[in-house]
């Protein structure tokens, strides 16, 4: 992947109004190029261009969440379960996420 993956990554959750910071970016970038490289095997999913990545992958997974924690009394506590997860959808970017509410720092 590339500078371009991480600037698409930072428009579209600019563009959706999401946390983000510089390791949610690598870290999504890196399960980016793992899906790729691993649907050569096992023909996990058929979304593999950057932009279906980051939107129909990332976003979808993450966005329904985030609306979720608008009520302020669910950011305290909550817990997520994915089963069936597949090519790991939505749990993985769901989990990475959700490391921005243990962590001190995001960029909006």
């Amino acid at each position: 992947m590339s500078l371009e993956f991480k600037n698409l990554i930072k428009h579209e959750f600019n563009k959706n109004k999401l946390l983000f910071n510089s390791e949610l970016i690598e870290a999504l970038e890196v399960f980016a190029q793992f899906l790729i490289s691993e649907n050569k095997k096992y023909n996990l999913t058929t979304i593999l261009t950057p932009e279906d990545i980051v939107n129909k992958h990332f976003i979808d997974s993450i966005l329904g969440f985030e609306k979720f924690l608008d009520r302020e009394s669910l950011k305290k506590s909550f817990q997520i379960m994915d089963i069936g997860t597949g090519a790991g959808f939505p749990g993985i970017p769901l989990l990475l996420y959700c490391l921005l509410y243990t962590s001190d720092a995001a960029d909006e």
